[in-house]
């Protein structure tokens, strides 16, 4: 059976780089150069695995989720740090990934406010477990939440 990813992304708007308030991802403030970020995110225990068209890939533990892949992206024509995303454990039902995402999105609305959010399958939503995991292995359904 195909595994499943559950994907989050932490934004930051550019307009919020010049203030002094910034979102903190793993403690750390959302701030700088990818490669100073990266460098704070390995001193956190994160393994570096690779720098491509300035997005960088890591390797770490986030909240209770252990060996996600963490992506660094900078803002668009610049180098400063706009957006993190993590790619958490790989889950093989709905329950699961259900559980890890209401969970997370719980946790991070309580730190960050209420996210932007799309939860939604492609036409009606399927009644039963089987039939949500089938449409998300199918790319029909759409589960984002972005904090900005």
């Amino acid at each position: 059976m195909k595994r499943l990813f559950l994907s989050l992304l932490i934004s930051v708007c550019t307009l919020c780089m010049a203030q002094t308030n910034h979102m903190k991802f793993k403690g750390i403030p959302m701030e700088g150069t990818v490669e100073s970020f990266v460098k704070k995110l390995e001193a956190k225990g994160c393994k570096y695995i690779d720098l491509t068209n300035g997005e960088a890939v890591l390797k770490g533990d986030f909240s209770a989720f252990r060996d996600c892949y963490i992506f660094v992206m900078s803002a668009p024509h610049k180098n400063e740090v706009h957006t993190v995303g993590v790619n958490m454990p790989e889950r093989e039902t709905w329950e699961a990934v259900s559980i890890d995402y209401f969970g997370l999105k719980t946790l991070l609305t309580q730190k960050y406010g209420t996210p932007e959010c799309t939860e939604e399958f492609e036409g009606e939503e399927p009644p039963t477990d089987f039939s949500k995991l089938f449409a998300l292995l199918h790319d029909e359904c759409k589960y984002v939440s972005t904090y900005t």
